[in-house]
């Protein structure tokens, strides 16, 4: 249940990294993945 829930909490946080980022300035995240 622990690796479930931990699973499901590194996903929310990914995602929500992903979205601030592609919401705040989408040249920062092409310029860190071209990098």
């Amino acid at each position: 249940v622990f690796a479930t829930c931990e699973i499901v909490l590194a996903e929310y946080l990914v995602t929500g990294i992903e979205r601030y980022h592609s919401t705040t300035s989408g040249v920062d995240t092409l310029f860190f993945e071209e990098r």
